[in-house]
């Protein structure tokens, strides 16, 4: 099949980072209008990395979750774009993302990444999120590019509806979230972008405050004195354990550094602060896999500093 048949559209770059898949659909997307983004740049932008949470799970990233965060850097990018979703769960807007897909590739999120029958790696639990770009669909079958490791995979109709209700997914705002056709009406400096993201990132912390206020859980630097108290004390369960080492430390590691890649040339505290982060986020990873508790608890304690310094340098900035 032709990914130029008749269509006019060009080819979307495949590009693949589970941990990234929001970031890497939507670079995936503006590749195909001609746009070269790094994802690192658009995860960045999304503010979704930023700040801290422990609940049932902790997470390293607490101001916004990634479909609105999706759609902050894309704004902050300069696009305009077509954002959409249903209400109702009943019926998914398949006639809709055809006519779609006749102009350009679609990013479709949330997903829950169980129904995704096509990776034999999928949580068989309800409930993981995930992002994909579509790029054409026949009869049966959409065609995906899906940021897991999977470039050209088809899925029927059939599961793709399951998986884009998103009944698991905490966050969803409704069912069937879709983006498309990315038009640049700006096109902001490196500077012009730093402002403007800083912008955006401020009121994103008081929001998050407000809100952990209200439900009564820590975030940031006591979100982080919990883990390094929970790790003191061997506290952690299975869960817990298996999501900070094979998920959330690694993931906050890799986004610190691209954090730092962003605040080069802007801001030399947040961005050596960022280099600071990720080497703590690696060194507590490698602590949790050996099991060395107190090293551990002493790298949860250095990240709390230092999540408390991150936050004063935005929104000081």
């Amino acid at each position: 099949m032709s990914m130029h048949s008749g269509t006019g559209k060009r080819a979307p770059i495949f590009l693949d980072s589970a941990w990234y898949c929001y970031a890497n659909s939507a670079a995936m997307l503006l590749s195909a209008v001609g746009e070269d983004i790094p994802p690192r740049t658009i995860e960045a932008l999304s503010a979704v990395g930023l700040g801290a949470s422990f609940k049932h799970l902790p997470f390293f990233g607490e101001l916004t979750t990634p479909d609105k965060g999706l759609s902050q850097a894309l704004a902050l990018l300069g696009f305009e774009y077509d954002e959409a979703f249903v209400e109702v769960a009943d019926s998914p807007p398949f006639d809709r993302l055809d006519a779609l897909l006749a102009e350009c590739p679609v990013i479709l999120g949330p997903l829950d990444m169980s129904c995704l029958i096509y990776n034999p790696l999928r949580p068989r639990e309800p409930g993981a999120d995930h992002y994909v770009l579509a790029y054409a669909a026949d009869g049966q079958s959409v065609h995906l590019h899906d940021p897991a490791g999977f470039a050209h995979v088809s899925i029927e109709r059939s599961y793709l509806a399951r998986a884009w209700r998103a009944d698991g997914v905490s966050y969803k705002r409704g069912h069937y979230r879709h983006w498309t056709r990315p038009r640049r009406i700006r096109r902001p400096s490196s500077g012009e972008l730093y402002e403007a993201a800083l912008g955006a990132f401020k009121p994103l912390y008081r929001q998050a405050e407000e809100a952990a206020a209200r439900e009564r859980r820590p975030i940031g630097r006591d979100a982080l004195l919990t883990l390094a108290k929970a790790a003191s004390q061997k506290a952690f369960s299975e869960a817990q354990l298996g999501h900070l080492v094979f998920f959330a430390l690694p993931l906050g590691a890799k986004r610190a550094l691209d954090y730092a890649v962003f605040f080069q040339g802007q801001h030399e505290g947040l961005r050596q602060l960022k280099l600071d982060q990720a080497a703590v986020f690696g060194a507590c990873q490698s602590s949790m896999t050996k099991e060395a508790w107190t090293e551990a608890a002493k790298a949860f304690e250095r990240l709390a500093d230092i999540e408390a310094l991150i936050k004063a340098a935005i929104l000081l900035a």
